[in-house]
């Protein structure tokens, strides 16, 4: 005949493995997710360079990347005409 105590270590063991179970179904779920996040971010950030690629002119698009790596501060014409140019300050 089982015993109290012979229970309440059955119950303990059942809730361990419980939690055990539930804790690794819920970290498959979240890697499962997260896997499928980056999959639809990395198809969305393609599409939308896709479209950007496809509707300027390939001008267009050097220019843009030209003003992105060139800090208005170091442009030829600075943001206020040539007042950000060295000669425009007598130096």
């Amino acid at each position: 005949m089982p015993t109290a105590r012979d229970t309440t270590s059955s119950t303990t063991l059942a809730r361990v493995i419980g939690l055990a179970t539930t804790m690794l179904i819920y970290l498959f779920v979240m890697s499962y997710g997260m896997m499928v996040l980056q999959g639809v971010l990395e198809e969305k950030t393609n599409r939308i360079m896709e479209i950007m690629v496809s509707s300027v002119r390939p001008f267009q698009l050097m220019m843009g990347k030209n003003h992105r790596y060139c800090p208005r501060r170091h442009h030829p014409v600075g943001h206020l005409g040539h007042a950000h140019h060295p000669a425009a300050h007598g130096g």
